[in-house]
């Protein structure tokens, strides 16, 4: 398996694709990391405490 056919893409698919690929690492550490702390607040971007 290679990336070559989505780094020849269009400029928005690879952007679109990396973006998610990283929305879904972030996502899954943000999930995975203890509730209540203050990273993990921090982090949430609502600004609930």
């Amino acid at each position: 398996m290679s990336l070559t056919p989505l780094l020849d893409a269009a400029p928005a698919i690879p952007l679109h694709a990396f973006a998610a690929m990283a929305a879904f690492v972030l996502g899954t550490v943000q999930l995975a990391a203890p509730k209540g702390t203050l990273p993990h607040r921090s982090s949430g971007g609502s600004g609930w405490r």
